[in-house]
């Protein structure tokens, strides 16, 4: 009977453990949402520039609930940021104004989690979001006017609408009758 002993040699372990932990990185990577600044957007944002807070979350949490500060809550000075053009800036101040506190700073908070990593990767994953749909400015709108047909429906259906009413009147009105 031959022996096993060939197959488990060290060279094998080690590129076994290898493989394994890259395919762990990336599992673990897609599934807790983890996230990098630079994943194919338009803007490159400064991590520096966020300050974190990290506090109690609500919510589950099993032992650790009372114990661990998992809540994540990200501050970040959008208007003196050089990361963005000044039309976002302003068109995301415009948008996201109920976020914005007393001094300024937008607020980006995140319990969804129940590690910190995973809420402050939320975090600024949200932040993105919130800056990706404001990137793209609106199309103005173009006034345009009714056409002669929609007019023309419009004056026949209010002319319709007011007939039914007249025909359920208890009295019958006629405009012809002058007595």
């Amino acid at each position: 009977m031959a022996s096993l002993e060939p197959l488990f040699c060290g060279d094998f372990l080690a590129i076994f453990g290898v493989v394994f932990w890259v395919i762990f990185r990336a599992v673990t990577e897609a599934s807790f949402g983890v996230t990098t600044l630079s994943a194919s957007r338009p803007y490159q944002l400064n991590e520096d520039e966020f300050s974190f807070q990290f506090s109690r979350s609500s919510g589950a949490g099993g032992q650790n609930v009372n114990k661990v500060n998992s809540k994540a809550e990200l501050r970040w000075e959008v208007a003196q940021t050089e990361c963005l053009p000044p039309d976002v800036i302003h068109r995301f101040m415009s948008r996201y104004r109920n976020r914005l506190d007393a001094d300024g700073l937008v607020v980006v908070v995140s319990e969804r989690h129940r590690d910190r990593e995973r809420n402050r990767a939320d975090c600024i994953e949200k932040l993105c979001e919130w800056i990706d749909s404001v990137w793209e400015k609106p199309k103005p709108r173009i006034k345009t006017k009714p056409t002669k047909g929609s007019k023309r429906r419009r004056i026949q259906d209010k002319r319709h609408s007011g007939e039914k009413k007249r025909e359920r009147a208890k009295f019958q009105y006629d405009p012809t009758d002058h007595d």
